[in-house]
């Protein structure tokens, strides 16, 4: 039983730490359209948003509002968004610059849907 709880905490924990790239990064509380979202941002143009609202996880409709929150905290235009509907990437245009490149690697959700029904998950 012990471990058990170790376990949960271990897990309540880390939903909300930052990704490779991201830490050390204060985060910023955002909320757009009932969904909430920790953002960082990075002076490179690179934004991570972590869900931490509890919804069904529609990509589509998450990966929209991730950004918007982005462009409502930066003042810049997002560019591309990547990643699953817990934890997105967004390349952010600012000042006229382009967005850094995108991540080569796509989320999770994205490649099992591919596999699963044949459909991709581009927002």
């Amino acid at each position: 039983m012990r471990h058990l709880v170790l376990l949960l905490v271990l897990l309540v924990l880390g939903c909300d730490t930052a990704g490779p790239g991201f830490g050390g990064l204060p985060a910023r509380s955002v909320e757009v359209e009932g969904t909430r979202f920790d953002l960082r941002l990075r002076e490179d143009g690179m934004a991570e948003a972590i869900r931490t609202s509890i919804e069904y996880p529609n990509y589509a409709q998450i990966s929209r509002r991730a950004g918007l929150a982005a462009e409502q905290v930066s003042g810049c235009t997002a560019d591309w968004i990547t990643g699953d509907p817990s934890v997105l990437r967004i390349g952010l245009a600012c000042d006229g610059q382009r967005a850094p490149a995108q991540p080569r690697r796509r989320g999770t959700a994205c490649a099992m849907l591919e596999r699963m029904a044949g459909a991709g998950c581009d927002p």
